[in-house]
């Protein structure tokens, strides 16, 4: 396919759309803060002061999220999801007028709860309504966006009201603009169950390797952090970093998906490595090999789970994949969380050691595993490209002749091999070598499977 289609092409974002992207930058950045503003703070990672209150709203918020992709099915969640930004909206509102209620275990679970539902409403919506492209601005937008806010937590401790009241300041933005927001009908591509298979193994590595490789993260930052004021100041700066260089992967590289998992997983080793030298310099570095683990993680996590509600929306993939990722993320947390509180400095080098070794085991076997993600053209179209395709855009990925598009067309609409070969103008015999052949490309093995395969596509 051409460069027009490569995800993150200004071309491929929809001008009915830049609302879409804009409301999910604000409107997870701000989620995203209050789930995480209280783990890295003025006195670290899990330290002495870490709150209960900070453990019981982290567990709420995937909790409600879980149970959002267990009972919300529909697709269009507009009208609950406007109605979620409000009232989150008035909620920070008053916890941002009251010093006392933001520290109040019953508001921040309430709004936890609150936050988890329009996370899935939101996300859902945003999913099914937008291409690779404009889902891969959103997402790498709002860790940007989520990076430079976070540096105002290195100044502000957490009771401070200028932090609650930048947040509710990102929530107004993201609930006016979820009102600009325009609908669309969600475009789907069907993917071969064959396909499918294929990718539980790296998406099995991207949940627990990334939560791991994220938890690590914040440890070592944590810890760098009780000692040196100015490391969270370069972990920010390595998010940042991350999220730039995600950008570039999944426009310039040839199996971005792929490269992703191996140079976040990468990053999450060098970080632990640098770590276990010591010193300022290098602990600064560590800061930002932190950073940039963090966030290629958090957005592989994210971009995959797009996918798979995007495509496998029908599937059993789709019924367990996201409630999966977010139980083990969450259970893994708690772990860590719980681990950490009065763990001693041995204890912490040798859980760090545990998931360096998980981390090396995973890049070396890589080889094998990657073969799961952009094998073929037809493959990477699903991974890198634009879901909302015309048919012949789909055909041209797989290769097909001028003669077999037609062909294939014919086969989608029902037509018998009698009339194929009529309308064709050539003999039975060639007709079904014709229809063999876009078989054996399309990756179907009957008419059946490539009407399904192709029926959601445009015909233009």
């Amino acid at each position: 396919m051409g460069q027009e289609t490569k995800a993150g092409s200004f071309g491929n974002v929809r001008k009915e759309k830049y609302a879409s992207v804009a409301y999910w930058i604000t409107f997870y950045t701000y989620t995203f803060l209050i789930a995480t503003r209280y783990f890295i703070y003025e006195e670290g990672y899990v330290s002495s002061a870490f709150s209960d209150v900070t453990l019981y709203q982290h567990v709420a918020l995937i909790a409600s999220i879980i149970v959002g992709f267990a009972v919300l099915r529909k697709r269009d969640l507009t009208i609950p999801k406007r109605v979620l930004n409000v009232l989150a909206s008035l909620a920070l509102l008053f916890g941002g007028i009251f010093p006392q209620v933001r520290t109040n275990i019953y508001f921040c679970v309430g709004i936890a709860v609150l936050l988890g539902q329009l996370a899935t409403c939101s996300l859902l919506t945003y999913i099914y309504q937008m291409n690779n492209a404009e889902r891969l601005f959103g997402i790498v937008g709002c860790h940007l966006l989520t990076a430079v806010v976070a540096v105002i937590n290195v100044f502000f401790t957490r009771e401070t009201a200028v932090f609650s009241w930048v947040i509710f300041g990102l929530a107004v933005c993201s609930a006016t603009l979820c009102f600009l927001e325009k609908n669309n009908k969600p475009s789907a591509s069907v993917v071969t169950e064959e396909f499918q298979k294929k990718l539980y193994i790296p998406l099995a590595l991207a949940c627990v390797g990334g939560f791991v490789s994220v938890c690590s993260s914040m440890i070592v930052i944590g810890k760098i952090a009780m000692t040196d004021s100015y490391a969270r100041l370069f972990y920010y700066g390595g998010a940042a970093l991350g999220a730039v260089v995600y950008y570039i992967v999944y426009r310039c590289w040839k199996k971005p998906a792929s490269a992703t998992l191996i140079i976040g997983f990468s990053c999450s080793v060098v970080a632990i490595a640098l770590y276990f030298f010591g010193g300022k310099t290098t602990g600064r570095t560590a800061a930002v090999f932190s950073g940039m683990t963090f966030n290629f993680c958090m957005m592989n996590l994210y971009y995959i789970l797009c996918n798979i509600i995007k495509k496998y929306r029908n599937s059993n993939m789709l019924k367990t994949a996201p409630i999966l990722s977010n139980f083990v993320g969450g259970a893994i947390t708690v772990l860590a969380v719980e681990a950490c509180r009065g763990a001693s400095e041995e204890t912490l080098k040798i859980a760090l050691m545990i998931g360096i070794v998980g981390n090396v085991i995973i890049l070396a076997t890589s080889a094998f595993w990657q073969k799961g993600l952009s094998l073929t053209a037809e493959e990477e179209q699903y991974v890198r490209y634009d879901t909302d395709l015309t048919r012949k855009q789909a055909y041209e990925a797989v290769g097909l002749t001028e003669k077999e598009m037609e062909v294939a067309d014919m086969l989608a609409e029902g037509c018998s091999l009698k009339e194929i070969a009529k309308k064709s103008f050539v003999s039975e015999n060639t007709a079904k070598t014709h229809r063999s052949a876009v078989y054996k490309k399309m990756g179907v093995s009957g008419r059946e499977e490539l009407i399904e395969k192709v029926g959601n596509l445009r015909k233009e």
